[in-house]
């Protein structure tokens, strides 16, 4: 029998980390067995959490360092990781500390109760927004308009997705700083409904001067692993994804398949098209080298940035700068566990704009 530190618990866990464990020598609890680790690939529910709160303060002196059991999730990091959330703390952390924030496009939540006031303030400007779900994935229910009536068409949509709106989470939501509960009135309102937009969509300022590659556009997909946020320790990998689009930027033409990088989108346009595979493929393979599909590994891109004379090594400190000042706003709110049996997962998603300024567009789970 497998020792009781080496043994985990699952609910949907990815191929990847399962063969990662399995290859280490870690062992899928059976029945009613003990575990060291509960991975889940969703958020915990607040009954969980508060189950796993209770078994930290009974084993408390009583388990070493290898021996203490762990989770996946930290109770409030869905603060960053629900575009409603984020788009609201990084406002007020904008508000408080100024510039240095500057690294998040405007972005504020449209609703069916304060839509005329948005398009008094804002539907008049030239300006290209782009409207998500707060709480979907993988591309789904983006749009992208200059007409902000496109969004009211959206709420006022009868959606029989399944994905609950922002204002209903399983997870525990914990008290916010007063800044941030005075910007976000997904506090005060809690009545979600089964509708992929709810009553939010998560609007942002379009950024219309990406960097190309080849003339594509890219975004790129970095992840991290939070072992703590008080004191704040967080760990970057030193690789990852560059996702292309798979038809060449134009900003007088808004098809999917320019603008958006999302895999899944791209995936299903791809197969449609055998010319523009090859054409694709022979321009980003000339340009950063061979990869999957449309991605290409993040150091490539990074060494196709130091060909092209450009600092490489200043972006990525930028990035680095942005992952940190993304985190620390969650290091100020008091948790109802002890940290040293949580970590985080998180894969950060980022844009750089043609004169290489580094810009977030979301933290994903």
């Amino acid at each position: 029998m497998a020792s009781s530190s080496l043994v985990y618990k699952a609910s949907n866990m990815p191929f990847l980390i399962r063969r990662v464990l399995l290859d280490r020598g870690w062992s899928p609890a059976r029945d009613g067995e003990d575990w060291r680790l509960y991975w889940k690939n969703g958020r915990f529910k607040k009954a969980e959490f508060e189950a796993l709160a209770q078994r930290e303060k009974d084993e408390e002196g009583s388990k070493d360092e290898e021996g203490r059991f762990r989770f996946n999730h930290f109770p409030h990091t869905n603060l960053i990781t629900q575009k409603g959330y984020l788009q609201f703390l990084l406002k007020s952390c904008r508000w408080q500390h100024g510039a240095v924030y500057d690294f998040f496009p405007m972005s504020f939540a449209f609703t069916r109760y304060n839509d005329a006031l948005v398009k008094k303030y804002f539907g008049g400007s030239d300006r290209t927004w782009i409207g998500k779900p707060p709480a979907s994935s993988r591309g789904r229910g983006i749009t992208i308009t200059k007409d902000m009536n496109e969004f009211s068409k959206l709420l006022e949509r009868d959606d029989d997705d399944t994905e609950l709106s922002p204002t209903s989470t399983d997870a525990p939501l914990p008290a916010p700083t007063s800044a941030f509960a005075a910007l976000s009135p997904m506090h005060t309102h809690t009545t979600a409904r089964p509708r992929q937009f709810g009553d939010v969509i998560v609007v942002q300022d379009y950024i219309t001067n990406p960097h190309l590659v080849a003339g594509y556009k890219h975004d790129l997909r970095l992840y991290v692993v939070v072992t703590s946020f008080f004191p704040l320790k967080a760990y970057l990998y030193m690789d990852g994804m560059s996702r292309f689009c798979t038809e060449k930027y134009s900003y007088e033409d808004m098809a999917v398949q320019r603008h958006l990088t999302n895999t899944s989108i791209q995936s299903k346009i791809f197969r449609k098209d055998e010319n523009q595979f090859s054409q694709f493929t022979n321009d980003i393979n000339n340009s950063i080298g061979t990869g999957d599909f449309g991605k290409r590994r993040a150091r490539s891109f990074l060494s196709y940035l130091q060909k092209q004379k450009v600092d490489h090594e200043e972006v990525w400190n930028r990035i680095r700068n942005v992952i940190r000042l993304t985190l620390l706003p969650l290091s100020s709110i008091k948790i109802d566990s002890s940290s040293d049996n949580h970590f985080e997962l998180l894969g950060f998603d980022l844009i750089l704009t043609d004169d290489y300024e580094v810009k977030l567009i979301e933290v994903n789970l």
